[in-house]
């Protein structure tokens, strides 16, 4: 974790169930994280102690507290941890309610001004795909870093210095207790049927068409944000990796990009031929656990991105949402609440990578 922009803007993620959870039981020192296994069930949240003086009475305190709400569906004590299941109507009431607030991010108190500067080598075209990646990780950290509550500027130089054929794009932040200085990995594009497709190397324009090919906006855009989808995709697919990492692209993976952009696309843009028309179909209560609780996830990835410089949690966290939406659409009616949460929580996530609202029909310049 990056310590200068947690030590410079502490906070978490709005909203989010644990932080609900907290405010319940009245326990601000209580670490309550989703639990991995759990003796109620799955979708169970475990209940620990940060810095209790007492932490056994404190433990049985919250059992009885825990056993006389009538959303607790189970409690379970296994020193020295809490296990419990909120119920399904509870856990999508407070997911709900906490997307109607106007950020994924509690803003910390910090409000310096940040510059974030992309260096890349000058033998590189602009239209280079090393160079738009480094531009897609700078967009997409500034507008992290400004929903943590900094100013942030951002620039674009060209350096002679590194003329190798393995130089890399850096970018720097500046205004930080401690400048940090990143190495941006590049792009890879494997031999096969998509660098064959455009002469043996590709480029960002080459790229773009190639997504607009593949991609669902022609049931989902007019004309004229065809453009705008398809730049939104190219973020969306070179904010894949880690900062540091190389996005390596072929035929296969630049086909699972589009089809995951394609679902985080049709849930935001809110498009009701995508999901259940009625609640004919029986709802299983695993289906609305797993939304719910990967929805809540989606602010805690957009704080750890802030804090680690690394928009790829976002990426991930949005990509096995839209999965998860995919499976709810079968079963979940289109007057769902957590529809709308889905869509609002998708679009700031989007807008968190750089890329601008899609629900909007807004192109990012």
């Amino acid at each position: 974790m990056s310590n200068a922009v947690s030590a410079a803007a502490s906070g978490t993620s709005r909203g989010s169930i644990e932080e609900r959870l907290r405010a319940e039981l009245g326990s601000p020192t209580a670490s309550i994280t989703v639990a991995q296994r759990s003796p109620v069930g799955a979708g169970a949240f475990r209940i620990g102690w940060l810095g209790s003086p007492n932490p056994a009475n404190e433990t049985e305190r919250l059992v009885a507290q825990l056993r006389k709400r009538a959303w607790a569906e189970q409690v379970a004590l296994r020193p020295p941890n809490i296990y419990v299941r909120v119920s399904t109507g509870t856990l999508r009431d407070w997911v709900v309610e906490s997307f109607h607030a106007p950020s994924l991010v509690e803003p910390g108190s910090e409000r310096k001004t940040l510059r974030v500067s992309v260096q890349r080598p000058d033998r590189w075209a602009e239209s280079d795909l090393n160079a738009a990646r480094a531009v897609s990780v700078a967009h997409s950290l500034a507008a992290l870093l400004e929903s943590r509550g900094f100013e942030v500027e951002t620039e674009l130089r060209t350096s002679t210095a590194e003329s190798s054929a393995n130089a890399a794009a850096r970018l720097s932040i500046d205004g930080l207790p401690e400048h940090r200085e990143l190495h941006v990995g590049g792009v890879e594009v494997g031999y096969g049927a998509l660098r064959a497709k455009y002469g043996g190397a590709l480029c960002d324009e080459d790229v773009l068409q190639d997504l607009t090919l593949r991609g669902r906006w022609q049931s989902l855009a007019s004309a004229h944000d065809v453009q705008g989808w398809s730049k939104a995709a190219l973020a969306f697919v070179l904010l894949r990796s880690e900062v540091a990492r190389h996005v390596r692209l072929n035929d296969a993976s630049l086909g699972a990009d589009v089809d995951d952009f394609n679902l985080v696309y049709a849930a935001v843009v809110e498009r009701p031929t995508l999901r259940a028309e009625s609640a004919a179909a029986e709802v299983t209560e695993d289906t609305v656990r797993g939304l719910a609780l990967l929805l809540d996830g989606l602010g805690q990835a957009s704080l750890r991105g802030a804090l680690e410089l690394e928009p790829a949690l976002v990426t991930r966290q949005l990509r096995a949402l839209a999965r998860q939406a995919t499976v709810a659409t079968q079963t979940l009616a289109s007057d769902d609440a957590l529809w709308g949460a889905l869509r609002r929580g998708m679009a700031r996530a989007l807008e968190l990578l750089g890329v601008a609202p899609l629900s909007a029909n807004k192109n990012r310049r």
